[in-house]
């Protein structure tokens, strides 16, 4: 085991300390993955989405970013609020059903949730986001 730097988070230290959870690369063919950009009204809303998300296997992983400013026309006029961004890692075949899942969660009648396909990337990680959501 590494020794403790009093630098590190308890994220650092974890991740140094569970070797049975480091990915490793892998000469297999690399499953489609995507990421999935959603806007939302507040970091509660943003944790109960998150969290769904995670525990129904849709989502392989979140990252939660608050706060962001978002600009953007609604009902006529331009609208200047603040917002919490989640980034979402899923498998392409799941990205509908993940859509579904986040509408049917979220506040906004008419909520962005967009996905943008990865094309390359660690492939270990991106092997793991697929072995995470079969499960």
């Amino acid at each position: 085991m590494s020794q403790a730097n009093p630098e590190d988070t308890e994220a650092d230290h974890r991740r140094r300390s569970k070797p049975e959870i480091r990915c490793r690369i892998k000469a297999e063919k690399v499953m489609k993955t995507n990421l999935i950009y959603i806007t939302v009204s507040s970091e509660k809303e943003a944790l109960d989405i998150s969290k769904t998300l995670v525990s129904e296997r849709l989502a392989a992983s979140v990252n939660i970013i608050t706060p962001v400013r978002s600009l953007y026309w609604w009902e006529g006029e331009i609208q200047d609020e603040q917002e919490v961004v989640i980034v979402a890692k899923t498998v392409s075949a799941l990205v509908e059903k993940l859509t579904e899942r986040v509408v049917s969660m979220h506040s906004y009648v008419c909520p962005c949730v967009v996905s943008i396909p990865i094309e390359k990337g660690n492939p270990a990680f991106l092997d793991w986001i697929g072995a995470v959501t079969q499960k």
